[in-house]
């Protein structure tokens, strides 16, 4: 898979994004559960490529998931860009050197790869869809990634919105 890649990422960012047990079970479950095995041997090693070369990654929700997630990423070194409903909690995440947005379209913009790690259906649907949610400001270059439990109707349409 690598050869096919353009350069070959820094091992040392594969290596931080393969420590975090919370990623490599989002992006596998969500391959497995969304019944596409091809993104497991296709799709899987770009973004783990893309992941080693953009360093600046957003979180939009802080919940025991996404609190796990920044703080390995924080841990490794990236640059992380948060924003929970919640402001106390993305502030806490400022003293680790995190950066606090305003909003999940603001994380959109600063941000490379953009993980969603929300409650249910409807704080999802918010966070995406909302004048100042993650598609607001997300362009064709950021990699979007919904990391929670949530409803295979609701995934459907997300696609079909992206």
């Amino acid at each position: 898979m690598w050869n096919e890649l353009k350069g070959k990422p820094d091992e040392k960012y594969v290596r931080a994004l393969v420590q975090s047990a919370w990623i490599p079970y989002g992006i596998l479950s969500y391959c497995i559960h969304g019944y596409n095995l091809f993104a497991i041997t296709r799709i899987l090693p770009c973004v783990c490529y893309n992941f080693a070369m953009n360093k600046k990654i957003g979180i939009v929700g802080l919940g025991v998931m996404g609190s796990g997630m920044a703080l390995n990423f924080l841990k490794h070194g990236f640059a992380v860009f948060v924003w929970n409903r919640t402001a106390n909690a993305a502030d806490a995440f400022a003293a680790h050197g995190a950066t606090v947005c305003a909003s999940p379209a603001d994380v959109a913009k600063q941000s490379d790869v953009i993980f969603e790690v929300t409650a249910n259906d409807e704080s999802s649907r918010s966070v995406w869809t909302d004048a100042d949610g993650i598609l607001a400001a997300a362009t064709a270059e950021k990699i979007l990634i919904a990391s929670a439990t949530l409803s295979v109707t609701w995934i459907d349409e997300l696609i079909g919105l992206c």
